[in-house]
């Protein structure tokens, strides 16, 4: 028997594994990231050396230097990737609020949009009888006013109530007099950094308000990504609502801390034997229970005998719908992202590459 020689075979067969070109473009992308939070560069450097990169990206294109032009690309993708960092962190218009949070902390008054749902925390058990519940949002400021003098600004707050605030919703626009100061820095080495997490956010200060009488609601935005808000806020506390009614009051916590992400009804016990058992993880909400998602719609699609792009088309719309009450957290839309281009492509008979898949769901994080 003749054994068929390799190189006889059609030269249009297709590749045994599918190529994955964004796998490389994201891994540059975050390296350019890396490079930018290591090195104190300035834009400018980064915006010359991408124009030398892209000039020795064409002429390796023009004299058939394949390699030497596909690492000067990537080199140019790293320099976007730096600049697009330096530009989120680095750089801040005159009138944000970064520019205005100094060392000591001032007396100011400011008004501005909540964006995330108020959350009231109560003193822990055996505290002192002084010790009151507080609140905290996140703000989005508009104006901010020292003294007599009123100037807008544009930035993120984290808003301390040293009080019970009730009867505020995402997508209020509210006035605040309060203290304006830095986050505190972690005070033991390991400790909990408030600090670097709300600068991670995009944060600029904190604003600890006294006692609600320093909150005092205006009206409700009007612009269309708040009332967006608003209305998933609003889903989101039915759901909450839905399960506290059905479910008995120590399941109902973790039901919405593993359903819809919200943890701030679960107490210390609830904490600590997640801890213990080893299953904190499960709180957090993640691609596992979007693929959980993704496979209950299914099987529901399959039950009620629907065809593949009506199936498909209905996963991708739970799934998307799923993302948005959760907030976009960053390993949901990552989850999401996944589910959409690996679903998407089925009713097609097309097969999404996962390295490539990957590469795209890293970039649009």
């Amino acid at each position: 028997m003749v054994l068929p020689n390799p190189r006889d075979q059609s030269p249009t067969q297709p590749p045994t594994s599918p190529r994955s070109p964004l796998l490389a473009v994201a891994a540059a992308f975050a390296v350019g990231i890396a490079c930018d939070l290591c090195l104190s560069i300035p834009s400018p450097g980064y915006l010359a050396l991408a124009a030398v990169l892209l000039l020795a990206t064409l002429l390796g294109r023009r004299y058939r230097r394949h390699r030497m032009a596909t690492v000067c690309l990537l080199m140019v993708v790293a320099c976007v990737g730096a600049l697009r960092h330096h530009a989120s962190v680095s750089l801040a218009r005159p009138s944000a609020l970064a520019r205005l949070v100094g060392e000591s902390r001032q007396l100011v008054r400011i008004e501005g949009v909540v964006t995330t749902t108020p959350v009231i925390r109560l003193p822990p058990r055996g505290s002192a009888p002084h010790q009151r519940p507080t609140t905290r949002w996140e703000l989005r400021t508009e104006t901010l006013r020292r003294r007599i003098f009123s100037e807008p600004v544009a930035g993120r707050l984290w808003v301390i109530a040293r009080d019970r605030v009730t009867g505020l919703q995402v997508g209020d626009r509210v006035s605040l007099i309060g203290w304006l100061e830095r986050p505190s820095p972690a005070r033991n080495p390991g400790g909990f950094d408030m600090q670097r997490m709300l600068k991670r956010r995009g944060v600029a200060g904190v604003l600890v308000v006294g006692t609600s009488r320093g909150v005092d609601r205006l009206d409700v935005s009007r612009e269309i990504l708040d009332r967006c808000a608003r209305r998933l806020a609003n889903f989101r506390h039915s759901g909450q609502r839905l399960l506290d009614t059905h479910l008995s009051p120590r399941t109902a916590p973790v039901a919405a801390a593993l359903l819809l992400g919200v943890r701030d009804d679960l107490d210390r016990g609830h904490r600590e034997m997640f801890i213990r058992s080893g299953t904190m993880h499960l709180l957090a909400i993640s691609g596992l229970h979007v693929g959980l998602l993704a496979a209950l719609v299914w099987m529901i699609a399959r039950l009620v005998r629907l065809g593949p792009t009506s199936t498909a088309n209905l996963i991708v719309a739970c799934v998307i719908l799923y993302a948005l009450l959760a907030e976009l957290r960053p390993s949901v839309l990552r989850a999401a992202i996944l589910v959409t281009l690996t679903v998407g492509g089925r009713p097609h008979r097309r097969r999404a590459a996962t390295a490539n898949s990957l590469g795209l769901a890293a970039l649009i994080v």
